[in-house]
């Protein structure tokens, strides 16, 4: 493996880099300015209505599942009920056996 001069190395790196700061330069320099600010503005618009949407989403997201809670609790309540009046036939029965 050849060796390479570190000074040598260093002023490559300097050039490379002189070379790459001309060329982004000349390429800022030749973009239009008011084409550039239109697009940052188009963006800037479409993402002002992507969080309007994902706001209207998450705030449909949020009432559906109360909605679902709610049923979800008059389901329990319903089945508490249902179970309560089974163990009330149970011991009646039950009480019934017991008599006879």
């Amino acid at each position: 493996m050849p060796r390479v001069d570190f000074c040598d190395f260093i002023e490559t790196i300097e050039r490379d880099m002189k070379e790459r700061h001309e060329r982004i330069e000349a390429t800022v320099n030749s973009v239009d300015t008011s084409s550039l600010l239109q697009v940052i503005r188009d963006v800037e618009k479409e993402s002002l209505v992507l969080i309007d949407v994902l706001t209207n989403q998450h705030k449909n997201c949020e009432e559906e599942a109360i909605n679902i809670h709610t049923s979800e609790m008059s389901l329990l309540e319903e089945l508490v009920e249902k179970e309560q009046h089974f163990l009330q036939r149970v011991k009646d029965i039950s009480d019934i056996t017991k008599i006879s």
